[in-house]
C-alpha cells in the first residue's frame, strides 16, 4: 500500500524568506504535492493553480497573523501566486514600516 506523502505529496523542499524595507517576500521551491504534480502531467495545470489561489485566499488571516508576530508591523497587504514550471510559489507582505533589526 502506498504511503500517505507519496499519493498526496508534503510541504516544499526549500522555503527562503527575506525583506528589503516594508517588504517581506516568501519563496518556496519544489511547493507541489505529489498530487498537484499529478494534476499539471494530466493538463490541468489551471485547476491546480485555482486550487491554491483558494488555498492562498482561506489562509490569508493565518499568514498575515504570523507575519505580524514575527515582525512586529502590521501586514497592509498580501499578495500570493505560484508557477508551475518552474515549481515555485511565492508569498509577499507589504508592511506598514520596516521590521526592526
Amino acid at each position: 500500500m502506498r504511503q500517505n506523502a507519496e499519493i498526496s505529496g508534503r510541504g516544499p523542499s526549500r522555503a527562503r524568506a527575506f525583506y528589503s524595507g516594508k517588504v517581506m517576500v516568501v519563496i518556496l521551491e519544489d511547493a507541489m504535492t505529489s498530487a498537484e504534480r499529478r494534476l499539471v502531467a494530466a493538463g490541468k495545470t489551471d485547476l491546480v493553480l485555482r486550487t491554491r489561489r483558494e488555498i492562498q485566499l482561506t489562509l490569508r488571516a493565518d499568514l498575515v497573523e504570523v507575519v505580524e508576530e514575527l515582525s512586529g508591523c502590521r501586514v497592509t497587504a498580501f499578495l500570493s501566486d505560484s508557477h508551475v514550471d518552474p515549481d515555485l510559489a511565492f508569498e509577499v507582505f507589504v508592511l506598514d514600516r520596516p521590521p526592526a533589526a
